[in-house]
Protein backbone atom coordinates (compact mmCIF):
# COMPACT_ATOMS: atom_id res chain seq x y z
CA UNK A 1 0.00 0.00 0.00
CA UNK A 2 1.32 3.27 -1.29
CA UNK A 3 0.91 6.19 1.51
CA UNK A 4 0.08 9.59 -0.07
CA UNK A 5 3.13 10.74 -2.08
CA UNK A 6 4.33 12.50 -5.41
CA UNK A 7 2.79 10.38 -8.04
CA UNK A 8 6.02 9.33 -10.48
CA UNK A 9 5.85 11.61 -13.80
CA UNK A 10 5.36 8.35 -15.65
CA UNK A 11 3.69 6.11 -13.58
CA UNK A 12 0.04 5.04 -15.13
CA UNK A 13 -3.04 5.02 -13.11
CA UNK A 14 -6.55 3.24 -13.05
CA UNK A 15 -9.93 3.68 -11.04
CA UNK A 16 -10.96 0.13 -10.25
CA UNK A 17 -15.05 0.53 -8.88
CA UNK A 18 -17.07 -1.95 -6.62
CA UNK A 19 -18.09 -4.98 -8.32
CA UNK A 20 -20.48 -7.53 -6.65
CA UNK A 21 -19.48 -10.51 -9.00
CA UNK A 22 -15.82 -10.07 -7.99
CA UNK A 23 -16.90 -8.94 -4.23
CA UNK A 24 -15.28 -5.68 -4.51
CA UNK A 25 -17.50 -3.54 -2.23
CA UNK A 26 -15.55 -0.13 -2.43
CA UNK A 27 -13.63 2.02 -4.77
CA UNK A 28 -9.98 1.74 -5.02
CA UNK A 29 -7.08 3.59 -7.12
CA UNK A 30 -3.87 1.64 -8.33
CA UNK A 31 -0.62 3.27 -9.82
CA UNK A 32 1.58 1.58 -12.25
CA UNK A 33 5.56 2.50 -11.71
CA UNK A 34 8.28 0.34 -13.25
CA UNK A 35 5.31 -2.46 -14.60
CA UNK A 36 4.24 -3.05 -11.19
CA UNK A 37 0.41 -2.05 -10.18
CA UNK A 38 0.27 -0.78 -6.49
CA UNK A 39 -2.41 0.29 -4.42
CA UNK A 40 -2.40 4.21 -3.87
CA UNK A 41 -4.25 5.33 -0.82
CA UNK A 42 -6.03 9.02 -1.24
CA UNK A 43 -8.04 10.11 1.82
CA UNK A 44 -10.77 11.83 -0.37
CA UNK A 45 -11.53 8.16 -2.21
CA UNK A 46 -11.33 6.65 1.83
CA UNK A 47 -13.98 9.52 2.77
CA UNK A 48 -16.18 8.55 -0.32
CA UNK A 49 -15.67 4.67 0.43
CA UNK A 50 -17.35 5.06 3.58
CA UNK A 51 -20.66 6.73 2.21
CA UNK A 52 -20.70 4.42 -0.57
CA UNK A 53 -20.08 1.09 2.32
CA UNK A 54 -22.89 3.19 4.53
CA UNK A 55 -25.19 3.61 2.09
CA UNK A 56 -25.15 7.33 2.03
CA UNK A 57 -24.51 8.09 -1.79
CA UNK A 58 -25.79 6.33 -4.75
CA UNK A 59 -23.89 4.44 -7.17
CA UNK A 60 -23.72 6.54 -10.27
CA UNK A 61 -22.69 9.89 -7.89
CA UNK A 62 -20.00 7.94 -6.26
CA UNK A 63 -18.90 6.83 -9.86
CA UNK A 64 -18.65 10.11 -10.77
CA UNK A 65 -16.83 11.45 -8.03
CA UNK A 66 -14.30 8.83 -8.06
CA UNK A 67 -13.61 9.83 -11.50
CA UNK A 68 -12.98 13.28 -10.55
CA UNK A 69 -10.64 12.39 -7.97
CA UNK A 70 -8.56 10.26 -11.13
CA UNK A 71 -8.99 13.31 -13.19
CA UNK A 72 -7.37 15.24 -10.01
CA UNK A 73 -4.93 12.48 -9.68
CA UNK A 74 -3.67 12.98 -13.73
CA UNK A 75 -3.79 16.50 -13.46
CA UNK A 76 -1.31 16.04 -10.14
CA UNK A 77 1.00 13.90 -12.12
CA UNK A 78 1.22 15.96 -15.91
CA UNK A 79 1.97 19.02 -12.94
CA UNK A 80 5.10 17.78 -12.05
CA UNK A 81 5.77 16.65 -15.16
CA UNK A 82 6.03 20.04 -16.43
CA UNK A 83 7.55 21.00 -13.45
CA UNK A 84 10.26 18.63 -13.94
CA UNK A 85 11.07 19.64 -17.63
CA UNK A 86 11.60 23.46 -16.88
CA UNK A 87 13.59 22.28 -13.81
CA UNK A 88 15.35 20.59 -16.21
CA UNK A 89 15.41 23.02 -19.01
CA UNK A 90 16.68 25.48 -16.37
CA UNK A 91 19.48 23.29 -14.80
CA UNK A 92 21.00 21.90 -18.25
CA UNK A 93 21.51 25.82 -19.55
CA UNK A 94 23.03 26.74 -15.92
CA UNK A 95 25.46 23.83 -15.92
CA UNK A 96 26.71 24.59 -19.77
CA UNK A 97 26.79 28.21 -19.20
CA UNK A 98 29.00 27.35 -15.62
CA UNK A 99 31.40 25.04 -17.52
CA UNK A 100 32.33 27.60 -19.72
CA UNK A 101 32.30 30.49 -17.81
CA UNK A 102 33.61 29.58 -14.32
CA UNK A 103 35.77 26.15 -15.24
CA UNK A 104 37.50 27.63 -18.16
CA UNK A 105 40.84 26.97 -17.61
CA UNK A 106 42.16 29.73 -19.27
CA UNK A 107 39.52 32.19 -17.00
CA UNK A 108 41.53 33.80 -13.89
CA UNK A 109 38.75 33.09 -11.32
CA UNK A 110 38.96 32.46 -7.94
CA UNK A 111 37.91 29.55 -5.82
CA UNK A 112 35.48 31.72 -3.89
CA UNK A 113 34.20 33.32 -7.16
CA UNK A 114 32.99 30.02 -8.16
CA UNK A 115 32.03 28.84 -5.03
CA UNK A 116 29.34 31.94 -5.16
CA UNK A 117 28.10 31.68 -8.81
CA UNK A 118 27.56 27.82 -8.28
CA UNK A 119 25.38 28.48 -5.06
CA UNK A 120 23.48 31.90 -6.95
CA UNK A 121 22.74 29.60 -9.90
CA UNK A 122 21.53 26.84 -7.51
CA UNK A 123 18.89 29.11 -6.01
CA UNK A 124 17.96 30.61 -9.40
CA UNK A 125 17.18 27.35 -10.75
CA UNK A 126 15.22 26.08 -7.11
CA UNK A 127 13.13 29.82 -7.48
CA UNK A 128 12.03 29.49 -11.03
CA UNK A 129 10.82 26.49 -10.66
CA UNK A 130 8.27 25.28 -13.53
CA UNK A 131 9.39 28.25 -15.21
CA UNK A 132 11.48 27.59 -18.09
CA UNK A 133 14.24 29.86 -19.21
CA UNK A 134 14.02 28.95 -22.55
CA UNK A 135 10.12 29.57 -22.88
CA UNK A 136 9.64 31.51 -20.22
CA UNK A 137 8.24 35.31 -20.55
CA UNK A 138 9.35 38.31 -18.53
CA UNK A 139 6.39 38.56 -16.39
CA UNK A 140 7.33 34.70 -15.33
CA UNK A 141 10.40 35.57 -14.72
CA UNK A 142 9.60 38.57 -12.25
CA UNK A 143 7.05 36.33 -11.13
CA UNK A 144 9.15 33.98 -9.70
CA UNK A 145 11.22 35.65 -8.58
CA UNK A 146 8.94 38.04 -6.64
CA UNK A 147 7.09 35.39 -4.82
CA UNK A 148 10.20 33.76 -3.45
CA UNK A 149 10.86 34.55 0.23
CA UNK A 150 14.51 35.57 -0.67
CA UNK A 151 16.22 39.31 0.16
CA UNK A 152 15.96 41.62 -1.88
CA UNK A 153 19.96 41.78 -2.68
CA UNK A 154 19.21 38.25 -2.98
CA UNK A 155 16.85 38.52 -5.65
CA UNK A 156 19.02 40.91 -7.35
CA UNK A 157 21.94 38.61 -7.00
CA UNK A 158 19.61 35.85 -9.08
CA UNK A 159 18.56 38.66 -11.35
CA UNK A 160 21.78 38.84 -12.64
CA UNK A 161 22.53 35.54 -13.14
CA UNK A 162 19.12 34.93 -15.12
CA UNK A 163 19.94 37.73 -16.97
CA UNK A 164 23.46 36.55 -17.77
CA UNK A 165 21.78 33.21 -19.00
CA UNK A 166 18.97 34.92 -21.23
CA UNK A 167 22.21 36.81 -22.95
CA UNK A 168 24.28 33.34 -23.24
CA UNK A 169 21.02 31.90 -25.02
CA UNK A 170 20.65 35.08 -27.41
CA UNK A 171 17.34 36.04 -26.42
CA UNK A 172 16.72 39.41 -26.38
CA UNK A 173 14.96 39.67 -22.54
CA UNK A 174 16.51 41.73 -19.81
CA UNK A 175 14.64 41.28 -16.05
CA UNK A 176 15.30 44.60 -14.15
CA UNK A 177 16.17 44.10 -10.48
CA UNK A 178 14.36 45.26 -7.41
CA UNK A 179 15.55 49.02 -6.34
CA UNK A 180 16.53 48.68 -2.94
CA UNK A 181 15.13 50.92 -0.11
CA UNK A 182 16.79 54.44 0.17
CA UNK A 183 18.65 54.17 3.52
CA UNK A 184 17.24 56.47 6.49
CA UNK A 185 19.75 60.06 6.15
CA UNK A 186 20.95 61.93 9.03
CA UNK A 187 21.13 65.51 9.39
CA UNK A 188 23.95 66.42 11.17
CA UNK A 189 23.10 70.42 12.86
CA UNK A 190 25.33 72.90 11.89
CA UNK A 191 27.43 73.19 15.11
CA UNK A 192 28.55 69.58 14.46
CA UNK A 193 29.29 69.69 10.78
CA UNK A 194 31.50 73.00 11.48
CA UNK A 195 33.32 70.35 13.97
CA UNK A 196 33.59 67.25 11.56
CA UNK A 197 35.27 69.84 9.02
CA UNK A 198 38.26 70.34 11.58
CA UNK A 199 40.08 67.58 11.56
CA UNK A 200 43.21 67.81 14.20
CA UNK A 201 45.01 70.98 14.03
CA UNK A 202 43.88 71.56 10.76
CA UNK A 203 40.88 73.33 9.61
CA UNK A 204 39.10 73.59 5.84
CA UNK A 205 37.54 77.42 5.50
CA UNK A 206 36.89 76.66 2.40
CA UNK A 207 34.55 74.65 2.67
CA UNK A 208 33.15 76.26 6.07
CA UNK A 209 32.51 79.50 4.30
CA UNK A 210 29.20 80.89 4.28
Amino acid sequence: MITKQRIPTDAKIKLVSPSVSHGRKSFSISIRVKGKWTKFKDERLDALNEQVLAGKILPAKAKAQANLILQSLYRERDAHKKLIAGQADNEIVALRYFEERYNNPRAAISDSTRENARQEFTILCATLGKVSILTGTKSDFERAIDQSELSISRKNAITTRLNSLLSYLKRDLRIKKIPEPNSEVTHIPENDFQRVLVVGNHSFPALTRT
